[in-house]
């Protein structure tokens, strides 16, 4: 889908990076995992394993020289190959989460909605950061851009629009999912089973947004631009 006039978006300053922290992303993808385990015992972590390493195998022809146990000896072995894989080290890690949740629950199962809300507050509480400090909708995103680039796990480039009707569109650039991103769009793992499109970024800004304004947010991925490498994804107030 496309049609968007990217001139009418209120564009935020562009990170002062070029490369997302891979560890520090990482860092957070793995303690997601480790929470969701909580919800399906050791079997998930068993999985979350087995389709990381088929994946690693599959792009690089690498295979471990050890058994691993632990998600965070996967951690550990995925970022060691990083610069033999075709994505960023920790999509490797978030791809097999959402493969192993899908097995286990379902299209999008319980497990992705707990990794999420999780991340959020992990990463809302690392830097001392409130949504509830915000009084707008525009100021909640000024403050969770803030917080994302303090990080170093911020797109590159983000930038929002209200619309006539109300609903909240978002403009992604240089996110740090996005390679892997297409993969999983093509391969399905990304779609809902009402076949609406989910962008793990914007549900990190739906749960900042329900912080703040103490609604919940639903969103779908409207335009996923591969010549662009940007999306846009529409959110709402539900």
């Amino acid at each position: 889908m496309s049609g968007f006039d990217l001139s009418e978006f209120k564009m935020f300053e562009r990170a002062p990076y070029e490369k997302i922290d891979e560890r520090a992303e990482m860092e957070l993808v793995t303690s997601d995992a480790k929470d969701v385990e909580k919800i399906y015992g050791r079997v998930f972590t068993v999985k979350v394993i087995e389709y990381a390493l088929k994946t690693v195998e599959r792009l690089a022809g690498e295979k471990p020289g050890k058994e691993i146990t632990s998600l965070d000896e996967l951690k550990e072995y995925l970022l060691s190959i990083s610069g033999k894989l075709p994505m960023p080290s920790y999509y490797v890690m978030f791809w097999a989460q959402y493969i192993a949740d899908k097995k286990l629950e379902g299209a999008l199962g319980a497990g992705y909605h707990v990794s999420h809300a999780g991340l959020a507050k992990k990463a809302m509480s690392s830097d001392g950061i409130k949504p509830e400090q915000a009084s707008s909708v525009e100021e909640a995103l000024a403050l969770l851009r803030k917080l994302a680039v303090q990080l170093r796990i911020a797109p590159l480039e983000f930038g929002y629009k209200i619309g006539d009707d109300g609903r909240l569109y978002l403009y992604h650039a240089g996110c740090a999912f996005f390679d892997g991103c297409k993969m999983s769009i093509d391969k399905k793992v990304l779609h809902r089973p009402d076949g609406r499109v989910t962008c793990g970024v914007t549900v990190f800004v739906c749960q900042f947004l329900k912080s703040s304004t103490k609604q919940e947010w639903d969103h779908t991925l409207l335009e996923f631009n591969e010549k662009g490498k940007y999306c846009i994804v529409q959110c709402v107030p539900i």
